[in-house]
């Protein structure tokens, strides 16, 4: 009884893993689907590139600003923030082109 309720058990949870495999494939299709329906119109295609240039050119006005002009100072709790978000975006967005383009290649 014991080795049938063990055999049942591990039965059980190759089961449970095989569904969490299933679920994280449809999960990752979905992204892949709605990243490239993003990519089908010209305004979406046009959020990535104009998002990445607002914030360098927010981040190079406030460096250019920052004690040149006045008595300008960016607060302190707003550099980690932004850097948080230029790291964010770079490696987003030039990681994510990186990978499009090579897997345009592998599949042409």
């Amino acid at each position: 009884e014991r080795l049938l309720a063990h055999n049942e058990l591990q039965k059980i949870r190759q089961a449970g893993r095989i569904n969490v495999i299933k679920l994280s494939n449809e999960y990752e299709a979905t992204i892949t689907k709605r990243w490239q329906s993003d990519n089908e119109h010209f305004i979406t295609r046009l959020v990535r590139p104009l998002v990445v240039v607002f914030l360098y050119a927010l981040f190079g006005v406030m460096a250019l600003m920052d004690g040149n002009v006045g008595e300008f100072s960016i607060n302190s709790a707003y550099i980690p923030v932004i850097q948080t978000l230029l790291v964010t975006v770079t490696v987003a967005y030039f990681g994510s082109r990186g990978i499009e383009k090579a897997t345009k290649i592998y599949k042409g």
